[in-house]
């Protein structure tokens, strides 16, 4: 079975001959051959065993029936005999065995089992199977008998497997009682005593008197022809007594119990070989007997019967079978369907256990989780004292038919396990996830929660033993132990710009300020306050944003978040512009628009001087708005205007400007010309007053031409009409022309050209002149002449109608319809001028038949070689040879006509069985090809050696094992595992460890040495050293004492002038905090004075505001820097002797000093002079609108003070009646007379 081959025939079939030699080969006393039957039986018997063995062996790994019949395979059995015992009530079934599970290395591979598989139907007298019953009886389904003979018990005679079944009772007078049952139902022909035949009334039932004669032998024959061969001793001696007898007892042979839930389905075979079994009881008890009416008689008594009882109760069962010769057999099991659990958990320390009832009663054939835990303070509940519950993991277990089972718990102390202690309780937040560090914490040991932290923050970190069963901590209990653990934010300053004084721009303006995190992938936004007016402000920075990394702000602390700075007003640009006409009379205007910024505050003052410039001039009272109008007193000096602008943020500034720009620097005049240049007609003209210079400039003609008129070049006035064209007319190729200007009217006429022809070109009909060329002929297409066997082909154009005639031009003849074998071809030329076509006549081939074979698979013949012909001659089936083999996995034959060969797949028959395999050798397994012959042998394995379990103790050095089969000892050296704990050492005590055996389960203990200390890797401090500690419980080594190294100090609060700071320092070995206090700086006062106008001060230059010294000014006396003019202030200083500050004062300009005004009539201005300065200053002539007169004239005199200036001068005209001038009213007298 399953490929391997099952040995069942082969070994069935050789006993049969083995016990039918041994039954026919007698010794001269006419016994067997006893070494012969011996082995035949021995064989079987294993066989037997065997089985027995393997369905025992599945029954104890759980009673299912998939379970129990491993190794077997359930067959349906159809027609069976009236004897067989099935396993099954309503439906006749057997197995077929698969010996190759019992490793039986005696058996040879037998045939016809390799295509039965579980639940076929096995149909007696057709399939090549042997069936085992419920009894383990073997049929051979092929012929429909029991194999029967192998289990005889005693030695007193020999049965032939295919006879019928002989029983002999000996009486004391001789007579032989020969009952003969027939093996397969058949008619007994005769029994045989010593050759003579025995009486028998019914035929089944012989007598036959034996006299003098101490054996002899009988022979039953069956109808069929088999027989059977008993050898009987009628008497042992010379003394009379009885020989051999075949009453016996009978025998129960199957007591099998088929446990259910709850209870056993019991099946018991009895059997008497030598009598009928007629009736049976069964009691229950150890000492029970059956009673007269408990015994069941039996309908059909048999020489084998099967009865079957269902039990539900633990008890002794004894089953009783009686024969008809009244012998009574008995066989007896105690039977139990329920197994009484009992859990003395309190017998060995145990406090509690997790069920109620101790006891449990479990059914039979149950899967049960027999798991409950005991607990007991301060051990490890390592199971059961049984198998009955696994110690790990949990386990179900069949119970079977075990005993009752009393289970005791096994502990052992529990491990103490120090509590871990931290290593460092505060982190600093660095973007990366950080784990709490903790001293003497064993992940293998113990779970941790809440142990990493990313953010700032602070958690609880939860420690919990992962084996409380196993350990405990120092304390003795087990409960979780926590950790409060921080990492702080991370510190980052802000970085200021150096720059603290900024000019006012109308932004807000403050000292730059930059951040870095510190942290790789995050990028942090800073913000900062500012302010946009001038003035004295703090600039407070703050953190506004985060990207990259953990994005979150929580993680900083920003410092250095502060600074001063001072914003200064800006300074004011750009210009003015005086506009306007710099004329008595004209008004001027300030164009401000060019001040920057715009919407300043200004004032207006506008300035006159006798000369050119922007200083030194006098203000102009009242001439105080952006605008002023030319006084007649202004005529022949210069004007300028000071603007003084003022706003927020801003310097005032003073801006000026004169009338340098528009007027050149010109005095004021009553008119200053603006000339318009002369014309053709007029002379120069002053745009302003009209006043004219010169002449006209006359007009400057050119000639009249064909269009235009004569024309001035200087004004463009015109005179006269156009000339005209003078025309000559147009032609085919110049258009109609003026012979005096040129130009040009109209296009040329072209040329009127007549259409070409085939022979000549465009001709003009009005020049004669020609273009191109002739078209030439349009010649149609070349067309044969039509008549048979013609050699030429013509054209015509299509114009003129020429005609052309031409030869053929025949290109290279081609085939156009091949010769075939049957018909003849054709052959053409085709002319490439006309494409006229001249065919030729071809000769039929005829067959070309080919000598070599065409074939396929079934047929042969002969093609015709010539190409497209698909004619075939000669055609027949192929004449195949014999097969002959071509390799391993073909063979091939050859048809002796054409040479085709044809292979095809081996066609092998079953694997015959040459050699067999043992436990370590291997055998040989041959079969044949049923068409060429070839034989194909494969090598079995090596059955190998079928070891049972290993055993050993931890007393030797090894454990054995031996092969079930051959017997084999196998001895190996304990496969010791890896120690595991039992007893902690540490650097204060030896511990044990032990390992057990991985295959045989025992167990050594070894001691462990004191441990070194376990120095934790963490730093231990005090404030002035630092070292590593022990990390063992209750040890107080240290090791690597070492002062600390301080690193270098950061100042974490600066000192001031007044207060204290600190500044934090770490140990650069063990990152011990060690902080200091900065004593207070106290003032640091400058040397050099601070001032305002009124007094001066020491100021503290650590910018704390602290002043030292104040007091007033001590000024001296004044000293002129810059001495007063006429026109222009000076400056006066004096200088304060304790701090050096300069006060300067401004000394008022003298003012000029003027002298008389000098004139005369022949100015129109007077002047004077200014004694200290001599600065000239010139004034018009003011004359008083009264007249001044002496006896001959009058005028109107300059009213200033020393001016002689005479205006309107003239001689009196007197009225003589009144004596007085009529003119300025003076009296007479007069010098002359008017």
């Amino acid at each position: 079975m399953n490929k391997r081959g099952v040995s069942l025939i082969s070994v069935i079939i050789t006993i049969i001959v083995i016990i039918v030699l041994a039954s026919i080969s007698f010794n001269a006393s006419n016994t067997i051959d006893e070494a012969s039957k011996g082995k035949a039986l021995q064989e079987l018997s294993e066989v037997k065993k065997g089985m027995l063995t393997v369905r025992s062996i599945n029954a104890k790994s759980g009673i299912d029936e998939s379970t129990l019949n491993k190794g077997f395979i359930k067959v349906k059995v159809e027609n069976p005999p009236d004897n067989f015992v099935s396993y099954d009530n309503d439906t006749p079934t057997g197995y077929v065995i698969d010996l190759s599970v019992i490793d039986y290395n005696k058996l040879k591979t037998g045939q016809g089992y390799s295509n039965v598989s579980s639940g076929d139907t096995i149909t007696f007298n057709e399939t090549d199977v042997y069936v085992y019953d419920a009894a383990l009886k073997v049929f051979y389904a092929k012929s429909g008998r029991y194999v029967d003979g192998y289990d005889t018990d005693d030695d007193n005679g020999s049965v032939r497997l295919n006879g019928p079944t002989v029983q002999v009772a000996v009486r004391d007078d001789g007579t032989l009682e020969i009952a003969v049952t027939p093996a397969y139902g058949g008619r007994i022909l005769s029994v045989l005593v010593d050759g003579k035949k025995a009486a028998t009334s019914d035929g089944t039932n012989f007598e036959y008197v034996v006299k003098d004669k101490y054996s002899c032998t009988i022979i039953a024959t069956e109808e069929d022809g088999a027989s059977t061969t008993k050898v009987v001793k009628v008497k042992t001696d010379n003394s009379g007594n009885n020989g051999d007898t075949d009453i016996s007892t009978p025998k129960i042979i199957s007591y099998v119990c088929n446990y259910k839930e709850g209870s056993a389905e019991v099946s018991v075979i009895a059997q008497d070989k030598k009598a009928k079994i007629v009736s049976y009881a069964v009691t229950v008890g150890e000492d029970s007997v059956p009673s007269s009416d408990s015994w069941v008689d039996i309908a059909e008594p048999a020489n084998s019967y099967t009865t079957k009882f269902t039990v539900t109760e633990n008890g002794v069962y004894t089953v009783w079978i009686k024969n008809n010769f009244g012998r009574i057999g008995n066989a007896s099991k105690n039977i139990r369907v329920i197994l009484n659990v009992i859990y003395k958990y309190d017998a060995n320390g145990g406090e509690s256990i997790d069920i109620v009832e101790t006891t449990q009663r479990v059914p039979c054939n149950t899967f049960v989780s027999l798991t409950p835990r005991v607990s007991r303070s301060h051990y490890e509940f390592l199971g059961w004292n049984t198998k009955m519950t696994a110690q790990e993991p949990l386990t179900v277990y069949n119970i079977g038919t075990e005993n009752d089972v009393v289970l005791y718990p096994i502990f052992r102390p529990k491990i103490k396990l120090p509590k871990p202690t931290l290593a460092q309780s505060s982190y600093t937040y660095n973007g990366k996830t950080q784990t709490l560090q903790l001293n003497s914490f064993d992940s293998s040991l113990f779970t941790i929660t809440e142990n990493t932290m990313v953010d700032a923050g602070s958690k609880t970190a939860v420690v919990t033993i992962i084996n409380k069963d196993r350990y405990e901590w120092v304390d003795g209990t087990d409960d979780v132990w926590t950790y409060t653990w921080t990492i702080d934010k991370k510190k980052v300053s802000a970085e200021w710009e150096a720059t603290r004084l900024f000019t006012y721009n109308g932004n807000p303006q403050a000292p730059s300020v930059s951040i870095t995190s510190g942290v790789d992938g995050e990028t942090l936004s800073i913000e900062r306050t500012s302010e946009i007016d001038a003035g004295d402000y703090v600039s407070t920075a703050t953190l506004t944003g985060i990207t990259g990394g953990r994005a979150k702000l929580s993680n900083y602390e920003l410092q250095n978040t502060t600074v001063s700075y001072r914003i200064q007003n800006a300074d004011m640009n750009g210009s003015i512009k005086i506009t306007g006409t710099n004329e008595f009379g004209k008004t001027l205007t300030v164009d401000t628009s060019g001040i920057v910024p715009t919407g300043c505050t200004l004032k207006y003052q506008w300035y006159s001087s006798l000369k050119d410039g922007v200083s030194g001039g006098m203000a102009i009272s009242g001439a105080t708005s952006n605008t002023y109008t030319l006084p007649k007193n202004m005529v022949g000096k210069y004007v300028y205007v000071l603007v003084t602008a003022s706003k927020k943020n801003y310097n005032t500034k003073v801006f000026v400007d004169n009338t340098d720009d528009e007027n050149n620097g010109s005095a004021i005049t009553i008119c200053v010309h603006t000339w318009q240049d002369a014309t053709c007609t007029t002379p120069k003209t002053c745009t302003k007053c009209g006043t004219t210079e010169g002449y006209a400039l006359g007009h400057n003609f050119s000639a009249a031409t064909c269009t235009a008129p004569k024309k001035c070049a200087r004004c463009g006035i015109t005179e006269g009409t156009a000339l005209g064209h003078a025309w000559k007319d147009a032609t085919c190729t110049t258009p109609k022309t003026c012979t005096r200007c040129g130009i040009t009217e109209g296009n040329a006429l072209g040329h009127s050209y007549n259409p070409a022809t085939c022979v000549l070109p465009k001709t003009c009909s009005r020049c004669g002149a020609t273009t191109g060329s002739p078209n030439g002929h349009t010649w149609g297409a070349w067309t044969s002449d039509g008549t048979s066997g013609s050699t030429t082909h013509y054209r015509v154009c299509s114009v003129c109608n020429e005609k052309q005639t031409e030869s053929h031009t025949f290109g290279t003849s081609s085939v156009i319809k091949e010769a075939t074998c049957t018909e003849d071809g054709v052959s053409r030329r085709v002319c490439s001028v006309c494409n006229a076509n001249e065919d030729t006549s071809i000769t039929k081939l005829g067959h070309n038949w080919a000598t070599v074979w065409s074939v396929t698979q079934t047929q042969h013949w002969h093609d015709c070689k010539n190409s497209g012909c698909t004619a075939k001659t000669a055609i027949a089936n192929h004449t195949y040879g014999s097969w002959s083999s071509n390799g391993s996995s073909t063979h091939i034959r050859t048809c002796t006509v054409c040479g085709q060969s044809q292979s095809a797949s081996h066609t092998y028959g079953s694997y015959t069985i040459t050699k067999a395999p043992t436990c370590i050798e291997t055998g040989t397994q041959t079969r044949t090809c049923t068409a060429c012959g070839r034989e194909d042998t494969q090598t079995i394995a090596a059955n190998g050696h079928t070891w049972g379990d290993w055993t050993g103790s931890s007393s030797t050095d090894e454990h054995v094992r031996y092969c079930s089969v051959c017997h084999q000892q196998d001895t190996q050296a304990h496969s010791w595992g890896d120690y595991w704990i039992v007893t902690k050492a540490t650097c204060v005590s030896t511990g044990t460890k032990r390992r057990q055996c991985s295959i045989c389960s025992a167990t050594q203990d070894a001691t462990i040495e004191k441990t070194d200390h376990t120095y934790s890797t963490a730093w231990s401090s005090s404030a002035t050293q630092h070292w590593h500690a022990c990390t063992v419980a209750g040890c107080t080594a240290k090791t690597n004492i070492v002062s600390h190294t301080w690193g270098s100090y950061s100042v974490t609060t600066a000192a001031t002038c007044t207060e204290e700071g600190s500044q934090t320092g770490y140990c650069t070995v063990c990152n011990r905090k060690d902080t200091q206090t900065i004593a207070a700086l106290g003032h640091n006062f400058s040397t050099l004075w601070s001032k305002s106008s009124s007094t001066h001060w020491h100021e503290c230059t650590r910018g704390c505001g602290a002043t030292s010294g104040g007091a007033s000014h001590t000024y001296g006396s004044y000293t002129v820097t810059k001495s007063p003019t006429c026109i222009e202030t000076g400056t006066q200083t004096r200088t304060c002797t304790t701090c050096g500050r300069v006060d300067t004062q401004t000394i008022a300009a003298k003012g000029h000093t003027w002298g008389s005004w000098t004139g005369s009539s022949s100015t129109s201005e007077h002047v004077r002079y200014c004694s200290v300065c001599h600065q000239q200053d010139t004034a018009a002539h003011t004359y008083s609108t009264a007249w001044s007169s002496d006896t001959s004239q009058h005028w109107h005199a300059c009213t200033a003070t020393g001016c002689t200036a005479k205006s309107s001068v003239g001689s009196h005209s007197v009225n003589n009646s009144t004596n007085t001038c009529y003119t300025c009213k003076r009296k007479g007298p007069f010098s002359t007379s008017n």
